[in-house]
C-alpha cells in the first residue's frame, strides 16, 4: 500500500471506482435543517492531471458540476446555501477541452461570445421580461382601441371553461375566429 492509500483507509475511506475514487459516507445536517447523507470523495483513483470523462491528458479545464449561475441563485436557508459550492472541490471536476465543450455551460458561453462578436448587447433576463410585458400591454391597448373605433371586432367565442371571451380580432361584429368557429350558431336553426 502507498502512503496515501494507508492514510485514506485509516480515515475511513473505501476505494469505490464507480463513484470516482476514495469515498467516505457521513451524515450531516445542513443549515436549512435537512438531514443529508454526504459523500466525501477524494478523486485520487482518477488522477487530477487527466480528463475525468475520457481520461486523456492535455489542456484541462475546471468544470463546476452545479453551475456558478445556479449557485448564485441559492438563497439563505435553501438547500445547498451553506455547502460552499463555488469553491468546493466536490463541485469541481477537470475536463479536457473537447469534453468541456460538450457541457451545457459551454453552449451558453459560446452563444454569449457570438452575441458579443455581432455587436449585439446581451439583454438582462429581468429587462427582457419587462420589455415583453410592455409590448404585450401596448398590443392589448392597440387592439382595444381598434375594437372601440369599429375598425375590427372582438371574437364572440368563449375560452375554455366559458369564463372569458377570446381576445382575437375578427372582421365582422358577432363573428368568430378560426379557433372558435365551432361555437358559432348554425344558420339553419
Amino acid at each position: 500500500m502507498t502512503e496515501d492509500t494507508e492514510r485514506f483507509v485509516a480515515e475511513g475511506y473505501t476505494l469505490t471506482p464507480e463513484l470516482g475514487g476514495w469515498v467516505k459516507a457521513t451524515r450531516t445536517v445542513c443549515k436549512c435543517g435537512e438531514a443529508v447523507m454526504t459523500l466525501d470523495t477524494i478523486r485520487s483513483a482518477i488522477p487530477q492531471d487527466v480528463c475525468q470523462i475520457c481520461l486523456s491528458k492535455g489542456i484541462l479545464q475546471k468544470h463546476h458540476i452545479i453551475s456558478r449561475a445556479i449557485i448564485k441563485k441559492i438563497k439563505t436557508g435553501e438547500h445547498g446555501y451553506d455547502l460552499g459550492l463555488e469553491y468546493s472541490g466536490r463541485n469541481l471536476i477537470t475536463l479536457c477541452v473537447p469534453c468541456h465543450e460538450l457541457t451545457g455551460s459551454h453552449f451558453y458561453r459560446r452563444w454569449m461570445r457570438s452575441q458579443e462578436r455581432k455587436g449585439e448587447p446581451i439583454e438582462d433576463p429581468k429587462e427582457r421580461r419587462r420589455r415583453r410585458a410592455r409590448n404585450a400591454n401596448r398590443q392589448r391597448l392597440e387592439r382595444e382601441e381598434r375594437w372601440a373605433s369599429g375598425e375590427c371586432f372582438r371574437c364572440s367565442g368563449m375560452n375554455k371553461g366559458g369564463r372569458s371571451r377570446c381576445s382575437k380580432t375578427v372582421k365582422k361584429e358577432g363573428g368568430f375566429c378560426g379557433t372558435h368557429l365551432w361555437q358559432a350558431p348554425n344558420p339553419e336553426e
